[in-house]
């Protein structure tokens, strides 16, 4: 959840280009990817079922924090699949600034 622990103030105390920076950060990328796959796993699922629905017999092969992968066909013994959909996702964080903490102008 999104919430105050991110928030300006909570960034400006762990200072910049800090390890407490960057675990906050990161942190951050992490809830940001499980509100998306709050998100977006409905919308795939309902591809697949239209997909399916299309003759194709997907179903969920693997799911981690930041992908979800399908195949039709998938559970088969031979670990055979026709059709592979990946679905990856990207969120990157940092807080730093790239000029010095010192005022220029």
């Amino acid at each position: 959840m999104i919430d105050e622990r991110f928030s300006a103030q909570s960034f400006a105390e762990c200072g910049l280009d800090t390890d407490e920076a960057r675990e906050l950060a990161n942190l951050l990328a992490d809830e940001i990817l499980n509100e998306l796959k709050l998100i977006i796993k409905p919308q795939l699922l309902q591809i697949i079922n239209h997909l399916n629905n299309e003759g194709h017999n997907i179903s969920l092969s693997e799911e981690t924090k930041d992908y979800i992968a399908f195949c039709d066909h998938c559970l088969e013994p031979d670990n055979y699949y026709k059709l592979k959909i990946d679905f990856d996702m990207i969120v990157a964080t940092g807080y730093a600034h790239l000029i010095s903490n010192e005022a220029d102008d």
